[in-house]
């Protein structure tokens, strides 16, 4: 989650020898930091990677013993974290007013104009699949978003997962869990 705490391990080894110096992490072609190798191992930590799909890579130039190398690509998704505003159980039929808010890992409200919601679907499906945009600002004018969820007239009782990605980047779909009661 954007602003959480991640922390990249690197391995280096070689037979009969400590290796010693750093290593370097990119992120793509871009460095992001290093740390001194330990008993073989260096860990560099960030929580400042951006919302998106980052490739990383560790480089090691090696030492006197030890030769240089460079590990395979990790790929690291960072998200929005999503907080729930609203009670999310309704009746078939009815109009469920699904109310949400992007945040970091400090739970900062990062809702904004500049960022889209577009709901994907829901899950198990249901006809007609729900579909179309958040409202930002929320229909009360809340700091936040809002999706007018229409529970069809059949919907039988259970819970039900609201698919819905952001712009900007995230990676992910999410989801919020919606309950129709029994009768």
């Amino acid at each position: 989650m954007l602003g959480q705490t991640v922390t990249f391990t690197a391995t280096v080894t070689a037979s009969g020898v400590n290796p010693t110096g750093s290593v370097l992490f990119f992120d793509g072609a871009t460095l992001i930091g290093s740390a001194a190798l330990s008993s073989g191992k260096a860990l560099f930590s960030t929580s400042s990677l951006a919302v998106g799909t980052h490739s990383i890579t560790a480089e090691y130039d090696g030492d006197a013993k030890t030769q240089a190398a460079t590990s395979g690509q990790f790929t690291q998704y960072v998200t929005y974290g999503i907080k729930l505003l609203s009670v999310l159980s309704a009746k078939a039929g009815s109009t469920l007013p699904v109310k949400v808010r992007l945040s970091n890992a400090a739970g900062t409200n990062l809702s904004s104009a500049t960022i889209t919601l577009t709901v994907s679907g829901i899950s198990p499906a249901w006809t007609p699949q729900p579909s179309g945009n958040f409202s930002y600002p929320m229909l009360d004018g809340g700091n936040g978003y809002q999706y007018n969820l229409q529970i069809p007239k059949n919907a039988t009782a259970g819970n039900y997962k609201l698919l819905f990605t952001a712009s900007g980047g995230d990676p992910i779909t999410h989801s919020v869990t919606v309950t129709i009661p029994k009768k």
